[in-house]
């Protein structure tokens, strides 16, 4: 019989004896994960290797040690980390999943170490948004890559699997909106699996999906929308399913925490020493990221030496029109606030310039004196404290090109600062030519007389981070302007 709790049995380690713990809430099957300590090396979880890869809809049934829990979901956490900072390129996920150090039995797809310590950090993470929307993000990346890499065949596997669980999880007491995803996912498997050797023979599929159900496709117009609906077609699959798969956590998280029950497996002691942990584990590991403390109003000019060249014409033309369009604004308003600038000192900067007339370029002619309120309000509203309370993050390299604000997508970039100084000018325009924006960036950075990037690695695009040295370890792969400035600044000992 299907039940829409988890039980948790665990062990005291003191007094050798069983409690268990009815700890709620998400989804069905009853699930029963010991959690105990080591019994003389022995390890509770079965280290058994699946070739499987899941959705991770249902709950696994296994037994585990307590400290190997914890060692698992750390080392989960640590890489997922790694893959946040990809921002979205499947190929630097696969750069990270190839590195020595995450070949871990976390990782081995379907496995019950996998399960376990998705399920576990999934659950226990969800109280704080931040944490938990990065994880989650990470999680539907590592969905992609895995997904991506399978052949027709194992892909048809799990897909009915998925189909299977989805099935078995509309029957459980859910949320509508929880129902709504994953009757789309019905819907879509179904479809695919029914027209498996059409797909396969001459690659033709179409089905329709609610458009917020294939927000990722529709935001980057890879999409037919027709009264509402989205057309996904196969090649459409991948990104479609890894977007459904973030969905579902989403959904089981809402569901999770608005259930009775959730207060009981976080006022345990034992997981709420490992939440802790955790969250304190993801702090530290975001903060390999940070500059080291806030960024001041003040400091902005300073710092302007080690922005990426986007960042400084937007800056630039800051200073000489007192204003930027709403757009450019936007972003260079969230790569101030993913660099260190807080809510507070965001305020304070741009009333200075907004406090002066515009200049005879500017686009804009609102002014702090007479519309106060409306600019804290947008202001505000970047940083998730306004309308919707989203906390929105830095652009990545792709949408600073696609909106045109990128030098090296135009002949722009060689009126910029030192350009005439660069060795390597012939080489960034071919670059250019070729439409490798980012590495044209990357070589300029490098060659331009200020010295800012002498020690910086440029192999490939994206950078090589397979180097041993330990200051190098967060380039994984620069994809934002945001990192761009705090490797930048890192390695040249200003972090």
């Amino acid at each position: 019989m299907f039940k829409p709790f988890l039980q948790i049995t665990v062990c005291d380690k003191e007094q050798g004896r069983l409690n268990k713990l009815n700890a709620a809430p998400l989804l069905c099957f009853k699930c029963i994960l010991l959690v105990s300590s080591r019994e003389r090396g022995k390890t509770w979880l079965p280290l058994v290797k699946l070739t499987e890869m899941v959705f991770y809809l249902l709950y696994p049934e296994y037994n585990v040690d307590l400290e190997h829990l914890c060692k698992m979901c750390h080392r989960r956490l640590a890489i997922l980390m790694k893959i946040s900072r990809c921002e979205g390129n499947v190929g630097a996920v696969r750069d990270v999943l190839e590195q020595d150090d995450t070949c871990h039995e976390c990782l081995i797809e379907g496995s019950p170490q996998d399960r376990v310590s998705h399920f576990f950090l999934r659950s226990l993470l969800c109280p704080f948004g931040s944490a938990f929307n990065t994880i989650a993000k990470a999680e539907s990346m590592l969905f992609l890559c895995r997904f991506e890499a399978l052949n027709w065949e194992e892909r048809r596997e799990i897909l009915e699997h998925g189909l299977s669980d989805s099935k078995e999880l509309l029957k459980c007491r859910i949320s509508r909106r929880f129902q709504e995803v994953l009757r789309t996912l019905v819907k879509v498997l179904t479809a695919v699996l029914e027209s498996w050797s059409q797909i396969i023979e001459s690659k033709e599929f179409c089905v329709s999906v609610p458009f917020e159900h294939a927000l990722s496709l529709v935001s980057s117009r890879r999409v037919i929308l027709r009264a509402g609906e989205a057309f996904i077609r196969e090649h459409h699959l991948p990104l479609f399913l890894a977007g459904m798969f973030h969905d579902v956590c989403e959904q089981s998280a809402v569901h999770f925490k608005q259930s009775s029950k959730f207060r009981i497996l976080h006022q345990d002691e034992r997981m709420a020493e490992l939440r802790t942990s955790l969250k304190d584990a993801f702090q530290a590991l975001q903060g390999s990221l940070a500059v080291g403390g806030t960024l001041k109003a003040s400091d902005v000019d300073s710092q302007a030496t080690y922005f990426p060249p986007c960042m400084s014409t937007l800056y630039s033309t800051l200073k000489k029109e007192k204003r930027l369009p709403h757009d450019e604004r936007f972003i260079f308003s969230l790569f101030l606030k993913e660099i260190g600038l807080s809510l507070s000192e965001a305020i304070q900067f741009w009333s200075r310039f907004y406090i002066e007339p515009p200049g005879k370029k500017a686009t804009c002619s609102h002014t702090w004196q007479a519309n106060t309120s409306r600019l804290t309000y947008s202001v505000r509203h970047m940083y998730g404290q306004e309308g919707s309370r989203i906390d929105y993050t830095a652009h990545r390299c792709v949408q600073v090109q696609d909106s045109q604000l990128c030098p090296f997508t135009t002949d722009s970039f060689q009126a910029l600062p030192g350009a005439q100084q660069v060795e390597d000018i012939e080489d960034i325009a071919q670059l250019c030519e070729n439409k490798q924006f980012l590495a044209a960036c990357k070589l300029h950075m490098l060659r331009k007389g200020e010295d800012l990037a002498s020690e910086m690695i440029l192999n490939a695009e994206p950078f090589d981070a397979h180097d041993g040295d330990s200051s190098r370890e967060p380039l994984v792969g620069i994809h934002k302007p945001s990192q761009f400035y705090l490797y930048i600044r890192k390695i040249t000992g200003q972090a």
